[in-house]
């Protein structure tokens, strides 16, 4: 996670989230400031899998290497599993992948302090 920019504090961390960081009210609207990425997070807590925004609520697991089984009619060869409750999955990108797994790590940070 990204540091906390020179106009905040850790108190800034637990701001509303109706403070968007505009110039206006001093919050800070750097997208490297810790608070703002915080906010970020909580405001929007989906992943885009596969042009989905999937509330990460919803993943189970994620794949760490791409799918392969062999048949000539598959169409997600190469493509990262993630697996949804309901036993439900999609398939995406890798740069999806990374970005979901990002995602989730940081909303996980979150639920813990």
């Amino acid at each position: 996670m990204s540091a906390l920019c020179e106009r905040h504090s850790e108190e800034a961390l637990y701001l509303p989230a109706k403070d968007t960081g505009s110039a206006d009210n001093g919050i800070c609207p750097g997208l490297s400031c810790a608070w703002f990425n915080r906010r970020k997070v909580l405001d929007r807590p989906f992943a885009l899998i596969d042009d989905k925004h999937v509330p990460l609520a919803r993943i189970i697991w994620v794949s760490e290497i791409p799918h392969f089984c062999g048949n000539e009619d598959c169409d997600v060869e190469g493509r990262y599993e993630v697996r949804l409750e309901g036993d439900n999955s999609l398939f995406g990108t890798r740069e999806e992948r990374d970005a979901t797994i990002e995602s989730l790590s940081e909303w996980y940070d979150m639920d813990s302090d």
